[in-house]
């Protein structure tokens, strides 16, 4: 048996920031820090996705979680 390696896509979805790329949270982060990220909300959620596969009840036309989610890991804090 041979592993079929898919391409995947990444998103951060942040308190009320809503759902960015993960580039994006990481520019977020390098621009304005923790602080600058906090003034959204206090977690992020990682989701991984197929871009190749749509979502079955997508959002707006354009937004980045428009494709089908293959996983999401659990809320990370990034203050107590």
């Amino acid at each position: 048996m041979s592993t079929v390696y898919r391409p995947t896509a990444s998103q951060a979805l942040a308190g009320g920031i809503g759902a960015i790329s993960v580039v994006g949270l990481l520019a977020l982060l390098a621009d304005q820090g923790i602080d600058g990220v906090l003034r959204y909300g206090p977690w992020v959620v990682l989701r991984v996705s197929d871009p190749a596969q749509a979502n079955a009840s997508p959002g707006p036309a354009g937004h980045p979680c428009n494709d089908w989610a293959v996983a999401y890991s659990s809320p990370g804090w990034l203050r107590a």
